[in-house]
């Protein structure tokens, strides 16, 4: 593999998507051509846009056909053909899942149609050659519920602060096994309640049912329901590998954007969120959770 980084792969495999978009495209031809494995490159665009790299592929070349449709009296049939789409039929079955009608309807109404934009790589931040962080979105996640492993953290000591991720990986794999009512046995929280002095509690857990009940030495958090700032980071490594200095790193551009949007980062607790693990991949995406506004405790303990 090529030695670029994670943000010139989003770019160059946009890039080359629109140079080709009349062509045959397929993910192995994408990946060889990119010098990327297909399995990074698809979750690398899913991570980013949200989707699979064939249907973002198939969205822009229905778009750049909207123009034909509209401008030129060509038969469907060949419009199909010249985006390299094999069959009439598979060109008509796309369209009509992306637009919700046919291309012949789309013709004679001539009516507005939300398509598939170019991958926006200016909300992408390249931490390192293996890593990127997007600027962060806002969502309302309801009350939930969490049981796991609490340390305290003095996060100016370095030797404290490395300890963490092997208090983490520990009771990923040896410690929530132990949990009866997990909703989903591979997502990992990380949730920090912040003290006075850099003096952090660090919580190593899994979301739970709102019943279950915490083994012995254990702790159970309600984390409440509240708007959050969501930020997206993404590596070519494993979770598990992830050290101080990444963290640090992460954690110099979040709150380099807070000062930068104006917001004050005052919220008491913040939580690392982790829905999915590639065994035998060196990936990972992780997701960063942050407050907006809380108006009640952080947590309550039961």
């Amino acid at each position: 593999m090529i030695n670029h980084n994670l943000l010139d792969y989003v770019s160059n495999a946009a890039s080359y998507i629109e140079k080709n978009i009349k062509s045959e495209l397929c993910l192995d031809t994408i990946s060889a051509d990119l010098f990327i494995s297909k399995f990074y490159l698809n979750r690398i665009f899913s991570a980013i846009t949200g989707q699979k790299l064939m249907s973002y592929v198939n969205g822009r070349k229905l778009m750049h056909s909207l123009d034909a449709l509209l401008h030129t009296e060509n038969r469907i049939l060949d419009i199909a053909l010249e985006y390299g789409f094999h069959y009439e039929k598979s060109y008509v079955r796309a369209f009509k899942r992306e637009f919700g009608m046919t291309p012949g309807a789309y013709r004679k109404t001539k009516c507005e149609l939300k398509t598939t934009p170019v991958v926006n790589t200016n909300n992408l931040i390249a931490i390192s050659e293996k890593a990127i962080i997007m600027e962060p979105c806002m969502i309302v996640k309801p009350a939930f519920f969490l049981i796991g492993n609490r340390c305290y953290v003095d996060s100016t000591a370095y030797e404290s602060t490395n300890y963490v991720a092997e208090f983490a990986n520990d009771f990923y794999f040896n410690g929530r096994q132990t949990i009866d009512g997990r909703v989903i046995d591979e997502s990992y929280y990380g949730h920090v309640r912040y003290g006075e002095n850099a003096h952090n509690y660090y919580t190593a857990s899994v979301e739970v049912q709102s019943d279950a009940q915490p083994p012995e030495g254990m702790v159970k958090l309600e984390v409440p329901a509240s708007g959050y700032w969501v930020f997206r980071y993404v590596g070519l490594f494993a979770p598990e590998k992830m050290t101080f200095m990444d963290f640090a790193h992460i954690f110099g551009h979040v709150y380099k954007w807070f000062e930068t949007a104006g917001q004050e980062p005052t919220f008491p607790y913040h939580f690392e969120k982790i829905s999915e693990r590639f065994k035998n991949r060196p990936y990972c995406e992780l997701d960063l959770y942050f407050p907006i506004s809380e108006k009640r405790n952080p947590e309550i303990e039961q």
